[in-house]
């Protein structure tokens, strides 16, 4: 069995922005899992969902990536039926919409 890897969330805030961005755990375990491991992997992505506070945005979900995406080496786009079916889905659960997330190539994979 292999190891899991744990993650921390992450937290940050951009000198031009007003909200501290936070990614939860799980959020950043979603998106690390489809890093690159060889030369020849395809780029994934998704929908990141959360909440909206008055000066804190929280990551709390990372869609995707779905079956019917069109993923490359160099390029990434989202199924557009499978990412509004998300949207529906998180919307129902009391998250909104924060935008995409999508991974680029790596010049050196682990």
């Amino acid at each position: 069995m292999a190891a899991m890897e744990l993650f921390a969330p992450v937290s940050f805030r951009a000198e031009d922005v007003s909200e501290n961005v936070t990614f939860e755990a799980d959020v950043v375990s979603d998106v690390c899992r489809h890093r690159q491991l060889s030369y020849w992997a395809k780029e994934a992505g998704g929908q990141l969902f959360g909440t909206v506070g008055k000066d804190h945005v929280v990551v709390r979900v990372a869609t995707g990536p779905y079956c019917r995406d069109e993923p490359a080496r160099h390029h990434y786009r989202s199924h557009p039926p499978s990412a509004q079916r998300a949207i529906r889905r998180q919307a129902a659960k009391g998250l909104v919409y924060i935008g995409e997330w999508h991974k680029h190539a790596e010049d050196a994979t682990e």
